[in-house]
């Protein structure tokens, strides 16, 4: 038992002169790098047709609305255009050509034309179609009617 007590320790003796390493560790940084491709979308799954009913000689305008749902990436600008009707009609103006030729002259307005993306939240614009009050139109029965696609475009 004496030896194992002396062997003991002189074990503690031993184990008492080494040093005592302290844990260490090391370290290095790296960047994250997010690409993000910002983009516009019209949620509105087709935007509905914009129909303008008339008589002729009416003293009052006709008016008739569409709208469309639009969401943009967070803080991205933007503008929204009508596609023109013919070569020589301006941006939302227009005159029915198409089909029956109705000839009626109509103009196209966008509530907003611009804005900036709200991110998730999507902004509802509307779209108002006038015909003028006191206006003839071309039709040979008693009742015609033309349909000419137009685009909305957004552009950011």
């Amino acid at each position: 038992m004496k030896k194992l007590l002396t062997a003991t320790a002189l074990s503690v003796v031993a184990f008492a002169g080494m040093p005592v390493h302290a844990q260490q560790s090391v370290s290095g940084g790296f960047n994250v790098v997010i690409n993000l491709a910002a983009t516009c979308q019209i949620r509105t799954p087709s935007i509905a047709d914009l129909s303008l009913s008339y008589t002729s000689f009416q003293a009052a305008a006709a008016t008739a609305t569409t709208n469309f749902n639009l969401r943009c990436t967070q803080s991205l600008p933007y503008t929204i255009s009508l596609q023109s009707a013919s070569a020589t009609a301006g941006a939302g103006f227009g005159v029915q050509t198409a089909g029956t030729n109705t000839a009626l002259p109509y103009t196209l307005a966008i509530n907003s034309n611009s804005g900036t993306g709200t991110g998730l939240t999507e902004i509802n614009h509307i779209i108002t179609g006038t015909i003028a009050g006191g206006l003839s139109g071309t039709c040979a029965t008693a009742n015609c009617s033309d349909t000419i696609a137009r685009t909305v475009f957004v552009n950011y």
